[in-house]
């Protein structure tokens, strides 16, 4: 994502290769991520390449009673 850095060029280039070669391989893409700026990437070649993409966001709901809460 733009902004952050990168620490290993040459492993960097061979994750995106690596996604860039799964998203052009199939016909829709299922994203089951829970940040913006893990969704950036695959949601940019997706639209590149003209796919169809679903995105799967999670929410996590922590339940904390009064009891948890005064302790």
């Amino acid at each position: 994502m733009p902004g952050h850095v990168v620490t290993n060029v040459e492993q960097t280039k061979k994750d995106v290769e690596l996604i860039e070669s799964l998203i052009t391989s199939h016909d829709a893409i299922f994203l089951l991520m829970d940040t913006r700026e893990s969704r950036w990437l695959p949601t940019m070649l997706a639209a590149h390449h003209r796919k169809v993409l679903f995105y799967f966001i999670l929410f996590l709901k922590l339940k904390i009673n009064n009891k948890q809460i005064n302790q």
